[in-house]
């Protein structure tokens, strides 16, 4: 009697992936390996099982065909058989701590996801989030207190070493039902200009700066609402119609929403998001961790970046 063609769990491994990730190359990335290197590993499992598991769409998405759902239905269990079996006979390595600082609305928005998946592709590995304004984590990160921090391109001393991980656009933002944007002069809440936690090689805050140079440039007459230390008080002073604010976010809370281009407003910068690494990181989780974020924000410039954000203006703030 023939025998029965047998499943190679590495291949379902891959077309699992290829399923969860929606395309070739995002599944590429996840693992460390070439688009091609995993459409020949889904070519050696079709020939393994005699059909078709994947249609390749417009765009490099990809669906999978009826045989390919019915398989990455059942293979899921036996993957997951298979990881409970291997984890009961091999000893248990010593779990290994990466210690990341970011802000909180970065985290939620941004690396929730990545860190749900790193977690399933490296269980030994564990990711301890510190959450706080980049200013407050930048000193742990200089102490060795942190192995990494996620923030904006400039935050962290010149020269230091930098890998970019997304680019975002400071906004204006202003209340959904009240019209604080179109006052004259502009209400502005920022964040303090002798914050505390400034890092010294910064004449001020980085988004208060950008602000205040835009605004000065476009001859726009302005004034500083009482200081608001928290991004949540600023929040609080737009949604009663009382000022406008800045912020990279793309998702506001009910309520806000970012000033249109023809609204009147002078335009803002763009600048990267960078991820940088204490001098005395704990290895090699903390390299495998870094490899895993910058293949998952891979961008089509270079993932390594000079640190080197629009200059930030050294001038007397006005108010009016």
């Amino acid at each position: 009697m023939p025998s029965q063609p047998t499943l190679d769990l590495k291949l379902l491994r891959t077309l699992v992936l290829i399923a969860d990730q929606g395309s070739f190359t995002r599944a590429a990335a996840c693992i460390g390996r070439t688009q091609g290197a995993v459409s020949l590993q889904l070519k050696r499992l079709e020939m393994s099982c005699g059909c078709e598991l994947v249609h390749r769409r417009n765009g490099g998405a990809v669906q999978l065909t009826e045989a390919g759902r019915i398989l990455v239905d059942k293979g899921r269990k036996l993957l997951a058989l298979d990881d409970e079996i291997m984890e009961g006979l091999t000893p248990r390595p010593r779990c290994a701590e990466v210690r990341m600082g970011a802000w909180e609305d970065y985290s939620k928005i941004y690396l929730t996801s990545a860190l749900a998946e790193f977690a399933k592709l490296h269980r030994h590995i564990r990711v301890e989030v510190v959450s706080g304004l980049s200013c407050q984590l930048l000193p742990l990160l200089l102490e060795n207190k942190l192995d990494i921090m996620v923030c904006d391109g400039g935050m962290v001393p010149p020269g230091w070493p930098v890998t970019k991980l997304w680019r975002v656009k400071l906004r204006w933002i202003t209340a959904d039902r009240r019209r604080p944007h179109q006052r004259s002069p502009l209400t502005v809440s920022l964040g303090p200009q002798e914050c505390p936690w400034r890092p010294s090689w910064l004449p001020q805050c980085v988004w208060r700066a950008y602000a205040i140079r835009a605004l000065e440039a476009a001859g726009r007459a302005y004034r500083l609402a009482p200081t608001v230390t928290t991004v949540a008080g600023q929040d609080i002073a737009v949604l009663s119609g009382s000022a406008v604010t800045v912020s990279t976010l793309p998702v506001l809370p009910a309520g806000l929403r970012p000033v249109s281009s023809d609204e009147g407003l002078p335009d803002l910068p763009a600048f990267d998001v960078v991820l940088a690494k204490a001098v005395q990181a704990r290895q090699p989780a903390t390299d495998t961790f870094v490899k895993f974020l910058a293949e998952k924000f891979r961008s089509s410039g270079s993932e390594r970046t000079a640190n080197r954000p629009p200059a930030l203006p050294k001038h007397t703030v006005k108010r009016i």
